[in-house]
């Protein structure tokens, strides 16, 4: 059972961090095109839940998609999208970090808090 966790978690953090990549350079491109930071993030955060959605549940959690899932994994993303644009505002406005690098340390928060949420609420 230890083995099989562990496994589960190597695989969620693979999906993760591929869904994150994903989401970063999308995030850069929004940026490059003149879109505010926040609204980038916003719009990137929707593009992040539908596609993580659909690899954690075929891949990580090897479940069948179905639409009460997806509502209450969003709801799970609507809460880590509130605790990362706080963050995210914090980091840029008053820590002044780069938009870029303080959005890969918030991501890096909110990924520990995606994983026990989604494990606990999405996936029991």
């Amino acid at each position: 059972m230890r083995n099989l966790l562990s496994h589960r978690v190597i695989i969620y953090l693979i999906i993760g961090g591929a869904n994150t990549l994903i989401n970063l350079l999308i995030f850069y491109a929004f940026l490059q095109f003149g879109i505010n930071y926040l609204i980038a993030n916003v719009l990137c955060f929707i593009i992040g839940v539908l596609l993580g959605y659909i690899l954690n549940t075929l891949i990580v959690f090897k479940a069948q998609l179905h639409f009460a899932a997806l509502l209450k994994y969003s709801t799970v993303y609507l809460s880590s999208m509130a605790i990362n644009l706080v963050l995210l505002f914090l980091l840029v406005h008053y820590a002044e970090l780069n938009k870029m690098l303080a959005q890969i340390i918030t991501t890096a928060i909110v990924t520990v808090v995606n994983y026990v949420l989604i494990k606990k609420i999405v996936f029991k």
